[in-house]
């Protein structure tokens, strides 16, 4: 091995230019560097390999039917008087007619929520309305009295007799009503139900794919959640929730 004192004659005897010596010791290290990455890149080529090859990713589906148990119906309530007074008191007496006739079946106050709540003045010709022809202009319109306007939600919990609380409220003199749309009232269940499906639905064919493979299945890797989503039959009134999933599993 060249120790300093060689390595200093050999370079006066062959009167190597100092320069041309860093030249020399910056593409040695270079090549080192690059050396390095190569064996580095290999390794992880080979991780990588070993990793595809001992995993497989399996979808699996799954999904959850149930009758929903609450019938949503809104309502628009009007009533029109001279006095705004008037006409949202009348708003109040035909609420109380809503709470009394609801109340048979099993529909609380707090399943009566109000929605929107206003009073509007409603507009008639004036009986001495003329073309105005040199500004200022007189209005043509004069206020003949009010108009109070309140949208309720009614949620029941007897699915089955919405349709007698609709015939309900007609008798009462609502005539604005939409519903009633069906749902359930606890759906973060039924997509806790449908993803447990999905997984077990994932795991079954990746067992049967390691068995297949003669191999063991292993523990899970990766887990994806594709969401949930909800399907429901109008004229049943079931709702279908179902959920995907896909799962990277280690095979052994």
């Amino acid at each position: 091995m060249l120790n300093q004192k060689t390595l200093t004659t050999f370079i006066e005897s062959k009167k190597i230019n100092p320069q041309t010596l860093m030249i020399i010791a910056a593409a040695i290290a270079l090549f080192c560097v690059a050396f390095a990455a190569i064996c580095f890149g290999i390794s992880s080529l080979k991780s990588m390999d070993q990793e595809v090859s001992t995993s497989i990713t399996v979808a699996g589906e799954g999904e959850v039917n149930m009758i929903p148990d609450v019938a949503t119906i809104s309502a628009t309530i009007r009533q029109f008087s001279p006095v705004v007074s008037d006409a949202q008191n009348l708003i109040d007496v035909k609420n109380k007619a809503i709470e009394a006739a609801l109340g048979q079946y099993g529909i609380d106050d707090k399943d009566i929520r109000s929605l929107s709540y206003s009073t509007k003045p409603k507009y008639a010709l004036r009986d001495d309305a003329v073309e105005c022809q040199t500004p200022p202009c007189k209005s043509k319109y004069k206020i003949i009295g009010y108009e109070a306007i309140q949208t309720i939600q009614i949620k029941a919990h007897k699915v089955g007799a919405a349709g007698e609380i609709v015939n309900e409220l007609s008798k009462i003199g609502v005539v604005d009503i939409a519903g009633p749309s069906f749902s359930v009232n606890d759906s973060e269940k039924l997509k806790s139900q449908a993803r447990a499906a999905a997984i077990k639905s994932s795991r079954n064919k990746a067992k049967s794919i390691a068995k297949d493979l003669g191999v063991k299945l292993g523990g899970v890797i990766r887990f994806e959640e594709g969401g949930s989503a909800a399907d429901t039959a109008a004229a049943s009134g079931e709702e279908m929730i179902k959920a995907r999933v896909n799962i990277t599993y280690s095979l052994d």
